[in-house]
């Protein structure tokens, strides 16, 4: 028999729903909501305790949201245990009805939520969100609102990167010789590596930086590379990165608002 047709069965349906978490950088976590685990495409699906809200499809997309609830100290939530999501991570819900199968919901998640209990919820929206939403528009404003290294940019990551070992962990500061070679503050606002894990690093001063979040079980001895942070002056792009002609930002844009103050001849 078809999917559908044993979908709309109210014999012989019998759904098993998976849940296939995945990022860009390699990362997987893979659950079903069964009682048994599954295997499908040589790909386990351990059975844990997942309940979802009915998935909604209007007129209004920011009311699509789709609520997961999540089981006490499930590996994929605990990585986010602040709510912040560093990177892209993408949710595929399959629905199988024996061998059949399709792909029920596709999304991104925004966030992730405890309760008092340490319940973890996520809250995830369709990938149709991303296709229909307004795409950013460029401000007139004295910084750059370019994101470092991107392609309009063009400064090369590569080229503005060091690589070490972490000697000591104290929550989310790191501490590393390799971090000293560079003056303060060449590291604040750039990022760090460590495996498939990345961090956002909030400040830079002689052997330590502080990252946005703490990494689980991260132990030292673990190798990085941290690449340099912009503060998206004109000074910096032209002094650190020798890239003042691609400066985003208009660096001789008046301070003074003419509709506020008023205009001296």
């Amino acid at each position: 028999m078809s999917y559908d047709s044993l979908e709309q069965s109210t014999m012989e349906s019998q759904p098993v729903e998976v849940y296939h978490f995945y990022d860009s950088h390699g990362n997987h976590w893979r659950y079903t909501s069964n009682t048994e685990n599954q295997i499908i495409d040589f790909n386990d699906y351990p059975s844990k305790a997942i309940s979802r809200e009915e998935i909604q499809m209007t007129d209004n997309h920011f009311k699509n949201e789709l609520q997961i609830r999540l089981e006490k100290n499930n590996t994929f939530a605990i990585s986010y245990v602040s709510g912040i999501i560093d990177d892209k991570i993408i949710l595929d819900v399959y629905r199988f009805q024996s061998t059949a199968s399709i792909l029920y919901w596709s999304g991104v998640v925004q966030r992730v939520t405890f309760d008092e209990n340490e319940i973890p919820t996520l809250r995830a929206t369709p990938l149709s969100n991303e296709i229909i939403s307004v795409g950013s528009r460029r401000r007139a404003q004295i910084m750059c609102d370019l994101p470092l290294y991107s392609t309009y940019c063009t400064v090369i990551n590569s080229l503005f990167q060091i690589a070490g070992t972490i000697t000591a962990v104290d929550g989310v500061t790191l501490t590393s010789a390799t971090f000293a070679t560079k003056a303060n503050g060449w590291l604040t606002g750039g990022m760090i590596v460590i495996g498939f894990t990345r961090r956002l690093i909030q400040w830079h001063v002689s052997d330590e930086i502080k990252i946005g979040r703490a990494i689980p079980n991260l132990t030292t001895g673990s190798g990085f590379i941290a690449y340099a942070g912009c503060d998206h002056t004109c000074d910096t792009c032209e002094t650190k990165f020798n890239n003042k002609i691609n400066y985003g930002g208009c660096e001789f844009l008046p301070v003074t608002n003419p509709f506020v103050n008023r205009v001296v001849y």
